[in-house]
């Protein structure tokens, strides 16, 4: 049920744009089109930012212990990449460059429709959530008060929340 729902979430998003392979399109049953009208459009002013706290600290630790069953093969525990089997890093300055300018909820979506690589999708939302908010501590973003959504309507609202460098101050 989870991998339906982000493949409606990533059809309406486009993310397949600028990521390694493809994502296949989904069905057009009612729960995609409940899932894309929840995903909305890429055009939302952010209303939050990322430097705000979009996770609590308690999601990035069970997200690392998710990374280190499910991601830590490809990715490596630490997020920095590995060469055999190839995964790129999910933390660092590389990392970043390509998302600056995207919203988290692609980045959500992306996770979890493309990972774990030998068995996509396969993961519960509350679970790639989980390794969202790893993915955010780890690249230095702050926790805060609110934990990420595991829901279809709560990742849609991800879409406002761009994923930028820490405003000047």
């Amino acid at each position: 049920m989870a991998i339906v729902l982000l493949l409606a979430l990533s059809s309406a998003a486009s993310t397949a744009r600028g990521i390694e392979g493809t994502i296949a399109p989904a069905s057009t049953g009612p729960g995609v089109h409940r899932a894309v009208h929840a995903f909305g459009s890429s055009a939302q002013t952010p209303a939050r930012s990322l430097w705000d706290g979009v996770y609590v600290a308690e999601q990035a630790a069970r997200g690392q212990a998710v990374v280190a069953r499910h991601c830590g093969y490809c990715h490596g525990d630490g997020l920095t990449g590995a060469d055999d089997p190839p995964g790129p890093p999910l933390k660092g300055q590389r990392f970043l460059d390509r998302w600056f300018g995207r919203s988290l909820a692609d980045l959500f979506v992306v996770i979890g429709v493309t990972m774990p690589r030998d068995d996509p999708g396969s993961l519960s939302l509350e679970e790639y959530a989980d390794i969202l908010g790893f993915v955010l501590r780890e690249n230095g973003f702050p926790a805060g008060d609110t934990p990420l959504p595991a829901t279809v309507e709560g990742v849609g609202a991800l879409k406002a929340i761009l994923i930028q460098p820490e405003p000047k101050r």
